[in-house]
């Protein structure tokens, strides 16, 4: 009776997990999430076969995309039978719609463009009607500096002392700043700081300076220059 009853319930589980397994593969497809693939692909023109960068790659009715890059490659997320829009403003527009029948999570196409021409409205030129109109025209014309002197008045040392001088910080500064103050406060956690005043590198500074005599007070050596000239010439004059 206890064997009976085993090999039911073990025929019961048996049946319930084929089940299980037919259910899960009958439906994997209509998940979400093999809706999505991996859309990749090359835009080139149609007649050299060449790489188009900066085209713009729009889905339709969806706020997602992408943009070819300098060698016409682009690659992004999108979902099956989604209508891929391929725009440039020297080609023409063209569309492909991603099949919904894929198999595989991922599709790779070439796209080709044909150029397109911009028709621009016709611009008239017409001579001045005199030479008196001309000279009119030219002595009131305002004509530009010479690109040399342009470039002169724009490294003027004094320019570029003022414009350093009301320049503040930029991103860049302030970040590695900020780090530099972060990085010494985690390094200094839990201890006292260090004194400057042990430092050797700081020490091997100040003696450098006092070398070559950065302290030394220069308007008291030069009067004392003064002073000294002045007497040799007062001494001079004693002689003579």
């Amino acid at each position: 009776m206890i064997s009976t009853c085993k090999n039911i319930f073990l025929f019961t589980v048996i049946l319930i997990l084929c089940s299980f397994s037919v259910y899960s593969q009958k439906h994997k497809d209509t998940l979400p999430e093999n809706r999505y693939i991996q859309f990749t692909g090359i835009v080139v023109t149609s007649d050299s076969i060449q790489p188009i960068p900066f085209v713009h790659i729009i889905v339709k009715d969806k706020p997602y995309g992408d943009y070819s890059d300098f060698s016409g490659k682009f690659s992004f997320v999108a979902e099956k039978g989604d209508t891929v829009f391929f725009s440039h403003i020297q080609y023409k527009k063209a569309f492909f719609v991603i099949p919904d029948t894929l198999t595989d999570f991922k599709y790779h196409i070439i796209e080709s463009l044909t150029s397109d021409t911009v028709y621009l409205d016709g611009v008239v030129v017409s001579p001045i009607p005199n030479r008196s109109t001309f000279d009119q025209f030219f002595l009131t014309a305002n004509i530009p500096q010479d690109k040399l002197d342009i470039a002169k008045k724009n490294l003027e040392r004094e320019a570029f002392k003022d414009a350093a001088f009301k320049m503040g910080m930029d991103e860049k500064e302030n970040y590695q700043a900020y780090i530099h103050y972060q990085n010494q406060k985690q390094y200094y956690q839990g201890t006292v700081p260090s004194i400057t005043l042990m430092n050797p590198f700081a020490w091997a500074q100040f003696f450098e300076a006092w070398n070559r005599g950065d302290f030394k007070n220069k308007p008291s050596t030069q009067k004392k220059a003064k002073k000294s000239s002045k007497e040799d010439e007062q001494k001079k004059d004693e002689q003579n």
